[in-house]
């Protein structure tokens, strides 16, 4: 999974979950749901790219310490402008 974010392109990064077993094509009406995100430290990063170049195609993440990662510090310059984190607890 880390090459497909590996860019900072979304639609390309779109693109090449298309081509993932078993995933139709993603269109207008898809969220895309990145859980357990801190598996993949390369799609953290790759948020902001969504947020800035497809603020209208809805990315939901999810995962336990998602954000304790080598990018932690780029956490922090995007999370303020970008996301809303939000904990949820039983």
């Amino acid at each position: 999974m880390a090459p497909i974010f590996s860019g900072k392109d979304p639609e390309q990064i779109i693109q090449q979950i298309e081509f993932l077993p078993n995933m139709g094509t993603i269109g207008d009406d898809t969220l895309l749901f990145l859980d357990e995100i801190q598996a993949v430290p390369e799609a953290i990063p790759a948020l902001r790219y969504f947020y800035e170049d497809m603020p209208e195609f809805p990315v939901v993440s999810a995962g336990s310490s998602s954000f304790i990662t080598p990018y932690a510090n780029e956490r922090l310059y995007f999370c303020d402008s970008a996301f809303q984190e939000d904990s949820t607890y039983a």
